[in-house]
């Protein structure tokens, strides 16, 4: 499983991956599952609508220059509701007005949520956006490749301001920050924190190891960075000051993420352990088998489970 997204209530968990299927699992009785569908690639990360009733099931190849169908199915039942093209990644704003697709030829393809009708087309460069992502207030999409450029639009205009990165250095993440007014990019060694608005780097911070996996705490004031030397920290978001160092992490960690407190974190690796750490004293708390190598983590709204997504989907009730 590359991925699992959780509805807003709670209640059902989707989940898609490496053996082509897409399923909805129900966690308010048992973990049994229902197959939304088995299409005849592999799959990749499942989005879904902000009021949990739609998923659009979009394809990681993105090397396919005609692009797969996406198909956006009633998240309960598996209906397919209607299906649009494209490949790699996919996102619905928050407001349920927008699909974002990204496609092979270096476009990002904006559907009517409701019915899948193309409003507009927007070139995000030369290559295929790997990720594609609205800000949490849904005024603005940014999308991001891996040689960059990473390139935000207004959702009302359409117009365009973008980030390139410096020659030769490549993107491995772009997140934004829970306000919508900057996303932080690591680049190359760096993290970059940059306001779409006036297409400025208004800091810039050096972690101890080159930048893998970043993530805004709740409040925005704090960013974990997991590196590629096995480094797990917290940078002043405010200053680019390292806060805290997350001491014995046995390996580089593949996903990251706050409690909604913000007082713990959990991160996951390929090592196929759960650690979660508290995010004042930098001491790891908790340990859980997450049953192999594992690529995603995620905490319930309200913070009372943990999930992880791997060879198996798992789910852990938080204690006090």
């Amino acid at each position: 499983v590359h991925v699992a997204a959780v509805s807003r209530d709670g209640k059902r968990l989707h989940s898609a991956g490496e053996d082509g299927t897409a399923r909805v699992w129900d966690l308010t009785t048992t973990a049994e599952y229902t197959d939304l569908l088995t299409p005849l690639y592999r799959t990749g990360s499942p989005a879904l609508s902000a009021d949990g009733r739609l998923l659009a099931v979009v394809s990681r190849n993105i090397h396919n220059t005609h692009g797969y169908d996406v198909p956006v199915l009633e998240a309960a039942t598996g209906r397919r509701v209607y299906r649009v093209k494209g490949t790699g990644g996919a996102a619905f704003d928050p407001h349920g007005r927008w699909l974002a697709v990204g496609r092979s030829d270096g476009r990002v393809g904006v559907h009517a949520a409701a019915d899948g009708a193309e409003r507009t087309v927007l070139h995000a460069g030369t290559r295929a956006p790997v990720h594609v992502a609205f800000s949490p207030d849904g005024r603005q999409l940014a999308a991001a490749e891996m040689l960059g450029p990473v390139r935000v639009w207004d959702t009302d205009t359409w117009q365009a301001t973008e980030y390139a990165p410096p020659a030769g250095q490549t993107i491995a993440s772009a997140v934004w920050s829970p306000d919508s007014t900057r996303l932080a990019i690591a680049v190359g060694s760096e993290v970059v924190f940059w306001n779409p608005a006036t297409a400025v780097v208004e800091l810039r911070a050096t972690p101890a190891n080159v930048p893998l996996v970043i993530e805004f705490s709740p409040d925005g004031r704090t960013l974990a960075v997991a590196g590629r030397g096995r480094a797990l920290e917290l940078l002043d978001a405010a200053t680019g000051e390292r806060r805290v160092e997350f001491i014995g992490n046995p390996a580089a960690a593949n996903g990251l993420a706050f409690h909604p407190s913000g007082t713990r974190l959990a991160s996951v690796g390929v090592y196929g352990f759960v650690r979660v750490w508290d995010t004042a004293s930098g001491k790891e708390v908790l340990t859980l088998t997450g049953g192999g190598d594992l690529f995603g983590v995620a905490w319930s709204a309200d913070g009372k489970h943990l999930y992880a997504a791997g060879p198996t989907v798992r789910r852990w009730s938080a204690g006090e």
